[in-house]
């Protein structure tokens, strides 16, 4: 479904509803499965939009409009300063926000929205919660962005954008491929200390992997994506993935870079991230026959569920390990205790590794959730060994 600031595209020729009727019935039947929809709000207009509506745009030095980053089919919009917004371009964003309100949609998912300045968020996010008090502002945007895709663009950090209404943004969580565990958990307390600084709801996206990034199976293997699955069952924010993460799509696409029969930009060619959900072309259904992810996914995600209380509600306790690479830490609620321990060399088996608990020496009973194997608790100390990129999740309770 593509959804832009004036209308609906659909590539549906088949049937005799009208485009609104079609997305209308799209949303009404999400809805019916207990499922929010929400659009994506481009951050930048379209190569044509700019050719039928240039007082939109920013224009360099040359009086050329500008070309964001290596985004070739956009040009980025004037969208003012905070003292003074382009009152053109908020009409425009204000009639998007009526239309897809009208249609019926749960929220919007604004891309790149620190490229707009941050009153012009406050406006646009305050007109649409007087219509509606439910609707959800997600922002594209992460701890780890420093700078502007174009150095003509504002520059609005993600702090900023909670203070101007927005209920939640991306965690830079994609960063686990390459941090240790003392840099995993900082920055899961960082987000949690984060959130809880703002007197009304915010939300982290546990942002493990997005279209922008490598599919985690080529990063790492099938092990990451398991370690992700079960990151996304435990951790107290929210589940963020893309479609064939659950199935280990790859990615990989045989049109890439090949002439194409029909373009609607100024690029004739397909353009692909290799290893990357493709999101430019008329693409392929998200494919992959990993049983192993897709089980563990299954799996993980009735965990969270069947323990939403304990996910949501319960305490957030690191753990101390003897192996700068592996991480663990507990959810506590009551007497329900979780621990989680997983290894972020994805090249290493370890033999043993020891991990420093409290309090759990009277808790001789323990199953781990995930899949079977070894573990010994003795003295406030749990000893467990761990494949490559493997992780445990583990349940202790009394004896019976």
């Amino acid at each position: 479904l593509n959804t832009s600031f004036s209308s609906n595209d659909s590539e549906d020729k088949n049937s005799n509803l009208k485009l609104t009727e079609q997305v209308k019935l799209f949303v009404d039947e999400c809805h019916k499965r207990g499922i929010k929809v929400i659009a994506d709000l481009p951050s930048c207009g379209a190569y044509d939009m700019f050719l039928t509506n240039p007082e939109l745009f920013l224009k360099d030095e040359k009086q050329c409009s500008v070309v964001p980053s290596d985004w070739t089919d956009v040009r980025l919009f004037n969208t003012g300063k905070n003292d003074e917004l382009n009152p053109d371009l908020m009409s425009i964003h204000k009639k998007f926000v009526d239309m897809i309100i009208e249609l019926g949609f749960d929220g919007i998912r604004a891309d790149v929205a620190t490229i707009k300045p941050a009153n012009f968020w406050q406006e646009l996010i305050t007109y649409t919660k007087e219509k509606d008090s439910e609707f959800m502002f997600l922002a594209e945007a992460s701890d780890s962005w420093r700078e502007p895709p174009s150095k003509f663009a504002e520059f609005t950090p993600y702090d900023k954008l909670l203070e101007s209404g927005f209920d939640g943004y991306y965690g830079s969580f994609f960063n686990l491929k390459e941090w240790n565990a003392e840099q995993f958990i900082e920055h899961i307390k960082f987000n949690k200390k984060l959130i809880s600084s703002f007197p009304e709801n915010k939300n982290v996206i546990l942002s493990f992997t997005t279209h922008d990034e490598l599919s985690p199976i080529i990063l790492h293997g099938e092990n990451f994506s398991v370690m992700i699955s079960w990151l996304y069952a435990t951790l107290p924010f929210n589940p963020y993935c893309i479609d064939g993460f659950f199935t280990g799509d790859y990615y990989i696409y045989p049109w890439e870079n090949k002439k194409a029969e029909t373009t609607y930009t100024d690029d004739d060619s397909y353009f692909v991230h290799s290893g990357k959900m493709d999101i430019f072309n008329f693409s392929r259904k998200p494919d992959g026959k990993n049983k192993f992810i897709n089980d563990n996914f299954k799996k993980a995600m009735k965990f969270r569920q069947d323990n939403l209380s304990l996910i949501t509600k319960g305490n957030f306790i690191p753990l101390k390990t003897d192996n700068n690479r592996v991480f663990a830490f507990e959810r506590v609620l009551n007497n329900n205790i979780v621990i989680v321990i997983g290894n972020l060399d994805f090249r290493n088996d370890t033999d043993k590794i020891v991990i420093k608990t409290s309090g759990i020496k009277n808790k001789t009973y323990f199953d781990i959730i995930n899949q079977e194997g070894y573990i010994r608790i003795k003295h406030n100390k749990i000893e467990i060994p761990l494949h490559a990129g493997e992780i445990k999740v583990l349940r202790i309770g009394k004896a019976n």
